[in-house]
């Protein structure tokens, strides 16, 4: 009895939302004032049992009351958006959780509402699939099924993969910035206006969810970085097409790959990553933000779309690079250089080149050229190739001098040197371009 009343509880929040259409906001905004006072006092009477209930009513609250703001100031902000994120996380959530013990014949009674860890990816990709559906019924619901079906179904996909994303990401407040997190997610893409069609988006998800788990089976990536790769690819492939997503591909699958050459050599000198080389979210957005925000530009700007283009392939070219260079430069036998002073430097340190490391670059860069070049992204021509590899050269040797000066004197850390130098390499490009 017990068990069963703690579930009421976590998914009561989730089920208030159903009682919008009918109060509408204002009435709403009280009703989830009661009941968030009322779960307060319950959890300083019964410890933590009420605390999350408590703390995804009160997250509700703090969102409706812009909502009504904004929509009484001419702005849009509709109420399915709210409602979409709480489903996925107070009714998916849950539910994803009482399947997990049904199919593992679990005998605890007791609720755990952190089930989702970045050492099992089972209970994710079950949680991104209720989540989806959970989502669009509630789209559906709360809109009195006036919303197209295509963007139901896309915003259902972008909202499960960032609640899932931002679950299993260790954080405070996870119950506040995963809830208000997936709804600013479904808002930005909602108000953007774009959508793929079903088939598009479900090419999307299945090739960039396989190709992400095989990383994650390869000890190449883990459960964030495999849910943070997968929604960069459906974004990607959703707003261009397939093969924009073969240049990333390139880049996850051999940048992954040489993090692991010569690992125990880099380890025994101390400059090998951490974690045996695996790669967490932090990686995967710090490497592929820019050319994550290019590929929503290139449906929000038609008339520059060419340009748009050389400077997605720059970003990725230096992303490619700059990893090849770390990698590769790192087990040179000859002492690296400081790229500022070119005096010898020790091994590992932040803005040290060598020429092994020099020569990984512009290979790095030149794969991605080619594979631009071969999709027909680019002309196969020399001078399109060309531009493509000195991008990532010179985005490679930008991640060093960064490294030099910012990194060295903690201004930057090597995740937001590596985002700077991507998105410097993609801006220098894109204006070189149109000069």
């Amino acid at each position: 009895m017990d068990q069963h009343y703690n579930r009421f509880q976590i998914l009561l929040p989730g089920f208030l939302v159903f009682t919008q259409p009918v109060i509408k906001d204002h009435g709403f905004a009280l009703l989830i004032l009661i009941t968030s006072l009322v779960l307060f006092i319950k959890n300083n009477t019964t410890a933590k049992q009420f605390q999350r209930s408590f703390n995804i009513s009160i997250s509700l609250f703090v969102m409706v009351l812009p909502k009504i703001v904004l929509n009484n100031c001419g702005y849009t902000f509709d109420f399915y958006v709210i409602g979409a994120a709480a489903a996925i996380i107070a009714i998916a959530g849950p539910l994803t959780e009482i399947q997990l013990r049904y199919l593992s014949n679990h005998k605890n009674n007791t609720f755990d509402t952190y089930f989702l860890t970045e050492k099992t990816a089972k209970p994710t990709l079950l949680y991104l699939f209720n989540g989806v559906i959970i989502a669009s019924l509630t789209c559906l619901i709360l809109t009195g099924n006036t919303i197209e079906f295509r963007s139901m179904l896309f915003l259902s996909v972008i909202g499960s993969l960032t609640a899932v994303l931002l679950s299993v990401i260790p954080h405070a407040h996870k119950d506040f910035t995963t809830i208000i997190g997936t709804a600013m997610a479904i808002w930005l893409f909602a108000n953007i206006g774009y959508t793929a069609e079903p088939a598009q988006l479900m090419v999307a998800i299945t090739i960039a969810l396989l190709l992400s788990y095989a990383a994650y089976k390869k000890d190449v990536a883990d459960i964030s970085a495999m849910i943070a790769a997968t929604l960069i690819g459906v974004i990607i492939i959703s707003f261009t097409n397939l093969l924009w997503f073969a240049p990333l591909i390139a880049f996850f699958s051999i940048g992954g790959g040489f993090t692991k050459y010569k690992y125990e050599y880099k380890k025994a000198k101390g400059v090998a990553e951490k974690k045996g080389g695996v790669r967490s979210y932090t990686n995967v957005f710090s490497n592929s933000l820019p050319a994550f925000s290019l590929a929503i530009s290139y449906q929000a700007f038609p008339a520059y779309q060419n340009i748009i283009l050389i400077a997605y392939l720059a970003s990725l070219s230096t992303a490619l690079g700059d990893t090849l260079a770390s990698e590769i430069g790192q087990t040179s036998k000859s002492q690296p250089r400081m790229i500022t002073t070119l005096k010898k430097t020790t091994a590992g340190t932040d803005g040290g080149i060598t020429l092994a490391g020099e020569c990984a670059s512009i290979t790095g860069a030149f794969i991605i050229a080619m594979i631009a070049a071969i999709t027909q992204l680019i002309p196969f021509h020399p001078t399109s190739i060309l531009v493509i590899t000195f991008a990532g050269l010179l985005g490679t040797n930008i991640d060093s001098f960064l490294g030099a000066t910012l990194q060295q004197k903690k201004l930057l850390s090597n995740n937001g040197v590596n985002l700077a130098s991507t998105s410097a390499s993609a801006v220098i490009i894109a204006i070189c371009t149109t000069l």
